[in-house]
C-alpha cells in the first residue's frame, strides 16, 4: 500500500471515530469515563492511546510524504487544512507546538500557509 493511501485511510478512520466536523468530537478523549470494572476502564485507556498514536503515525507519514515528489502535494494538503489540526488536537500538541512543527517545515523550503485559529 502506498504512503498516500495509509494517510488518506488514517484521516479517514479519524473522522469516523469523530463523525461531526471532527474537531468537536475530540473532547470524548479527555471526557472522564465512568468505569464500570477495571478491564473496561483499561479497555478505554487502550483505546485512547491507540487513537493518539494513529494522529501521530499521520502527521509523522505526512512529514515524511513531504520529500517524495509522488505525495508532496497532497501532503502540502494536509498541513494547510483540517486534517493536521484534527490529528494535532488528538495527538495532544497545543498551539505553540503546532505552529512550532508548520515553522519547521516552511524553515525546510515547503510552503503552507499560515494556521487559521
Amino acid at each position: 500500500m502506498q504512503a498516500g493511501n495509509m494517510l488518506n485511510e488514517g484521516i479517514t478512520v479519524l473522522k469516523s471515530l469523530f463523525p461531526s466536523n471532527g474537531i468537536t468530537g475530540i473532547g470524548i478523549l479527555d471526557a472522564p469515563q465512568k468505569a464500570k470494572s477495571a478491564k473496561s476502564f483499561t479497555g478505554n485507556q487502550k483505546r485512547k492511546k491507540s487513537i493518539k498514536s494513529l494522529a501521530e503515525a499521520i502527521i509523522l507519514q505526512s512529514m515524511a510524504d513531504l520529500w517524495n515528489p509522488a505525495h508532496r502535494d497532497e501532503s502540502l494538503r494536509f498541513f494547510e487544512g483540517k486534517g493536521y489540526q484534527l490529528c494535532a488536537d488528538i495527538a495532544g500538541l497545543n498551539w505553540t507546538e503546532k505552529l512550532k512543527m508548520r515553522r519547521m517545515l516552511k524553515s525546510a523550503g515547503f510552503e503552507i500557509t499560515p494556521l487559521a485559529r
